[in-house]
């Protein structure tokens, strides 16, 4: 546990010290992903045999397919929009613990304070957009592998 949790320790310090290439790294590797499952969900619609009833399906692999090879062939447009994903999520998901912190009775300012850090790092992202695509996505995984790497070598003891 301790090898492995020094192993992502290193790469969290990687990442923070090259957040654009993490960043591109992520966004090929989403694009990848989309793909290969692009190719799962047609031949699963293909195989299937009923192409009528599942002209909906069938579109939405090809959707993923062109969503996959646009990360793919231009990283920095899937980094871009993987950055504007974060955006919208740190926002409405701070957003959303304030209002629920403010109409909770237990947890109440863990909420809000969690909340409030999430509108932060949303308000730092805008702030500085467009910028903040080429670093931030880089820079947030590289923090989480850090502390991932930290707990892990932590309960290795």
């Amino acid at each position: 546990m301790k090898v492995s949790g020094l192993f992502i320790l290193a790469l969290g310090v990687l990442a923070v010290f090259s957040p654009l290439a993490a960043g591109i790294s992520l966004s090929l590797l989403f694009g990848a992903i989309l793909f290969a499952g692009s190719i799962v969900h047609i031949a699963q619609v293909l195989g299937n045999g009923e192409l009528k009833t599942s002209i909906v399906q069938l579109s939405l692999g090809f959707l993923y397919a062109l969503a996959g090879i646009s990360f793919i062939v231009n990283p920095t447009f899937g980094l871009t929009t993987l950055t504007i994903v974060l955006f919208a999520q740190l926002a409405l998901t701070g957003a959303l613990q304030i209002a629920w912190g403010l109409r909770s009775e237990e947890g109440k300012t863990e909420l809000i304070l969690s909340g409030f850090l999430s509108l932060v790092l949303a308000s730092l992202i805008y702030a500085g957009w467009p910028s903040t695509a080429t670093w931030v996505l880089g820079l947030f995984f590289g923090l989480n592998l850090i502390a991932t790497g930290t707990a892990m070598i932590l309960k290795a003891d």
